[in-house]
C-alpha cells in the first residue's frame, strides 16, 4: 500500500466558526459545513488547503470526536491519506496487527477511519479512495447537496 497525505483533520466545538476563521485568517476555503449524519458531525471540506474542519453532533459519535474534544480540547485530530484500493489497503493494514475503524462511502468517495492505537503512534488515519476527477471536497459535498459552484 502507498497513501499519499491529503488533508489535515481538525476537531472544533463549531465547525461553522473554526471554518470562518480559518477562511478569515489563513484564506482557506471550504464547502459547507454539512451535517454528516450517519457519523453523527457537521463537517467542512477543503476547497482549498488540504484542511477538514469536523465538530460532532451526538455525543456518541461513531469515530469519537466527542470524546476527544472531553479529553483534549480543539485541535488536530487526524490525517486522510488517498490510496488506490481501499480494500487491498485495508486487508493489508489488517494482516499486520492494525484496528479498523468505521468504513463509509461518499458518492465515488470510499472512507475507512482507522482509530489512534500505537501502530499508528496514536494518530488517526483516515484511507480514501476516489476517482481522480472527483476529489474527496466535491464527492462529499455533492453527496450532501451542496452546490460545488455557489
Amino acid at each position: 500500500m502507498k497513501g499519499k497525505l491529503i488533508r489535515v483533520c481538525v476537531v472544533a466545538n463549531d465547525a461553522a466558526e473554526t471554518m470562518r476563521d480559518f477562511n478569515d485568517l489563513f484564506g482557506v476555503e471550504f464547502y459547507g459545513p454539512f451535517d454528516d449524519e450517519h457519523v453523527k458531525l457537521k463537517v467542512a471540506l477543503p476547497r482549498s488547503g488540504g484542511m477538514e474542519v469536523s465538530s460532532p453532533t451526538a455525543a456518541d459519535d461513531p469515530i469519537g470526536f466527542s470524546q476527544y474534544l472531553a479529553a483534549n480540547g480543539e485541535g488536530i485530530k487526524g490525517i486522510a491519506l488517498r490510496v488506490d484500493n481501499i480494500q487491498e489497503a485495508m486487508d493489508e493494514l489488517k494482516s499486520k496487527g492494525v484496528e479498523i475503524g468505521v468504513y463509509f462511502e461518499h458518492n465515488l468517495m470510499k472512507e475507512c477511519i482507522i482509530p489512534p492505537q500505537p501502530k499508528t503512534h496514536n494518530i488517526e488515519v483516515a484511507l480514501n479512495e476516489f476517482p481522480d476527477e472527483d476529489p474527496v471536497g466535491q464527492a462529499v459535498a455533492r453527496d450532501m447537496g451542496i452546490d460545488l459552484y455557489a
